[in-house]
């Protein structure tokens, strides 16, 4: 598992330069991609928000574009696991932050897929989100990784009927040693129910792709790096916004400001890496969290 912190930790004390978070690797069995892939694991932007708890929420996303042009070797792709923008009961607001964070992304300059988060879809279920960033949930192949968009916020905390049968027909058109990335915003197992960090029928989802060796499941929503191995590895992306606390029975789910000494700490990307049959992951923080060790990629 990554390494984590608690609250008292992430408010105190003086972070040191900047580095990643952690870096490990998940040997597989069989692989049928050759050479290498490298991709940037983007989440909650939530653009358009003012406020506190982020008070230069575009400075803090820029300083992660120019950490991303500055990665040697460049990565292949971007993939973005919902909250892309703060929700907003106006269509027309709504559509011209949409619309803003696709100009940005286009400026990485590499292919990239996102999936909604429950901020993107507001309102509307998901249907402007569909209009400028693209579908609901897709299957792409990209280098002999098979990345599949899944939409796990929009109608509720769970992948519609529809969706299931489209992902199951999808799935079984894939070679046992397929190269899988799986993208959702909610993670998909029961990881806090209270805070809504949960998808009720994600164990569908884990049985469809039971049967790849090579597979790895990216979420966002929680902004914080955290890896679980359930139905496969799970891991969680950075925020680019503000961090939120630990998930406890005693703690509130709520965003605290980091006040003008520290406004980037908990910020910032991971690396996913596909190369010589397996996979390898960085966190790169703008500032690190107290005591969070490693190298950067």
């Amino acid at each position: 598992m990554a390494k984590r912190w608690t609250r008292r930790q992430f408010l105190g004390g003086m972070a040191l330069t900047v580095l990643s978070a952690w870096a490990g690797g998940v040997p597989l069995r069989r692989a049928r991609a050759a050479g290498r892939l490298r991709a940037v694991h983007l989440s909650d932007f939530h653009w358009g928000y003012r406020g506190a708890y982020n008070r230069h929420p575009e400075a803090s996303l820029q300083a992660v574009w120019s950490r991303i042009a500055a990665l040697s070797p460049k990565p292949d792709l971007a993939v973005v696991t919902g909250d892309l923008i703060e929700a907003t009961g106006d269509a027309a607001q709504r559509q011209a932050r949409l619309t803003e964070v696709k100009a940005l992304l286009d400026r990485l300059g590499m292919p990239w897929h996102a999936v909604p988060g429950e901020h993107d879809a507001f309102g509307d279920g998901g249907q402007r989100f569909e209009a400028v960033i693209g579908p609901r949930y897709y299957h792409r192949r990209l280098g002999g990784v098979e990345i599949f968009g899944l939409d796990n916020v929009s109608r509720g905390p769970f992948l519609d009927p529809g969706q299931l049968s489209w992902l199951e027909h999808e799935v079984k058109t894939l070679a046992d040693d397929s190269v899988v990335l799986v993208l959702s915003h909610a993670p998909l197992f029961p990881l806090f129910i209270p805070w809504n960090w949960y998808t009720y029928n994600g164990d569908v989802v884990y049985r469809l792709f039971r049967r790849f060796s090579a597979k790895q499941f990216l979420f966002g929503h929680i902004h914080q790096a955290l890896d679980r191995v359930q139905g496969g590895m799970n891991r969680a992306g950075l925020p680019t916004s503000w961090p939120l606390p630990e998930p406890g029975p005693l703690v509130r789910l709520e965003p605290w400001p980091q006040g003008a000494t520290h406004p980037e700490m908990g910020l910032g990307f991971r690396v996913l890496d596909w190369q010589d049959g397996q996979f390898q992951e960085a966190s790169v923080y703008l500032e690190p969290p107290p005591g969070t060790l490693g190298v950067a990629p």
